[in-house]
Parts: C-alpha cells; structure tokens; sequence
C-alpha cells in the first residue's frame, strides 16, 4: 500500500492482492517506524452501508471502506481513477496500483 497526502486530499493506492483481502474481509495495514514510535496506516472494510471513515491519532490513519466500495472498485477494472469520495474537507481516493493490475478493463 501507498498513502499520498497532499493538501487535503487522501489518496490509498493498494495493489490487487490487498484488494482480494479486503474484499475477503481482512484489513490491510503498512507501517513506518520512527524512533519514538511506529505510525500505521489501517484499511479496514466493514459490512455496514454507510460511507467510508478516517480517523487520525498519535499511532496514525485508519481508513473503514463498506464492502460494497471495495466491490466497486473490483468491478470497475483496471483503471488510474479508482474510487472518490468526499470526507468533510478531504477528498479520499482508493485505488488498485494500475502498474501491477491484471484485472480487465471496463468498457463501460
């Protein structure tokens, strides 16, 4: 997983087999670690219908995506946008890393 930020914009770019396991239903999760501390980025899918979360504190980021986005983001296919929302004042991205993407291309 790659995590950008700039400005107010939150972009997630996870490859295809942390796709698979969130659609599976585990979390994925990628850490630095700092002298003082570690700093985690958490991407967890719940069952719910409600629209994606991000919560921030000391130990880092944790993004909570429904399974019906993750689903989404499978059937669209390889592509360079992925999946946007607006979070308050944060445009978040979620997207599959098209370099290593297999999965066919939507023609739609």
């Amino acid at each position: 997983m790659n995590i950008r930020i700039q400005q107010q914009d939150l972009k997630f770019k996870i490859t295809q087999t942390e796709l698979e396991n969130l659609l599976g239903g585990q979390s994925v999760q990628s850490s630095v670690s700092f002298p003082e501390r570690n700093f985690s980025v958490c991407i967890a899918p719940v069952d719910a219908a409600n629209d994606i979360s991000v919560s921030v504190a000391d130990e880092g980021i944790f993004f909570q995506t429904p399974r019906s986005v993750l689903q989404e983001l499978q059937d669209i296919g390889r592509n360079r946008e992925g999946i946007y929302h607006q979070y308050g004042d944060i445009s978040v991205t979620l997207q599959v890393d098209f370099r290593g993407d297999t999965r066919r291309k939507d023609k739609g």
